[in-house]
């Protein structure tokens, strides 16, 4: 009798232990994947300028062999930065990081994801040797979504080289165009004398706010 009890004693014991396994077993198949932690890397100004020179000394070294380099190489391409050159004679697309469908196209004719058309006025009309900061909405390349660029633009030998970064700030220069189509956060306002668009210390003339 006593040995019958000891089976049916280790009986429930081999019971319960398969019943507990099953359990966390279970628990465990039905727990979702942990979600790996994404590290975005915080692109700075000082990144976007130093991208542009380095891009500027290599063009100094190879010439135009460079930009393709620009295009392919990880050596330009950040998380979201890429190097992208036009010429200044005519606008003309030489390099673009980002998408290379853009080669051979006219920046003058850009427009921004707003349908404004950002190319020469934003862009173009801003690049100075000293180098200069510009801003519109455009693609981040990352998360697919329109956003705010910053972009640090440099004239030299004959070319524009930019790259740029993205914020979520919506206050964008080339954004706020008023009745005339004129940028005044770019410094455009209008000409009655010339009837258009201008920077008045650029011509030497007043526009219809003087």
């Amino acid at each position: 009798m006593k040995l019958n009890k000891l089976y049916l004693v280790l009986i429930i014991a081999v019971i319960a232990s398969v019943a507990a396994g099953v359990i966390v077993y279970y628990d465990k198949i039905s727990d979702p994947p942990e979600t790996p932690e994404i590290t975005t890397i915080v692109e700075t100004p000082e990144m976007v300028q130093d991208l542009v020179a380095k891009a500027i000394k290599l063009y100094d070294e190879k010439g135009t062999d460079a930009f393709e380099i620009f295009n392919d190489s990880p050596e330009f391409h950040g998380e979201q930065l890429y190097v992208y050159v036009f010429r200044d004679s005519d606008g003309i697309i030489v390099a673009q990081g980002a998408d290379k469908s853009y080669v051979g196209t006219d920046i003058d004719y850009n427009v921004d994801a707003n349908g404004k058309n950002f190319g020469k006025d934003v862009i173009h009309d801003s690049a100075t040797k000293e180098g200069a900061w510009v801003e519109y909405p455009w693609m981040d390349p990352v998360t697919q979504k329109i956003s705010p660029k910053s972009a640090w633009i440099v004239e030299h030998d004959g070319y524009v080289f930019g790259s740029g970064m993205y914020s979520t700030d919506t206050n964008l220069i080339g954004d706020d165009r008023d009745e005339h189509g004129c940028i005044p956060s770019a410094g455009y306002s209008w000409s009655e004398e010339k009837q258009e668009c201008i920077r008045p210390w650029e011509n030497n003339t007043k526009s219809s706010q003087d």
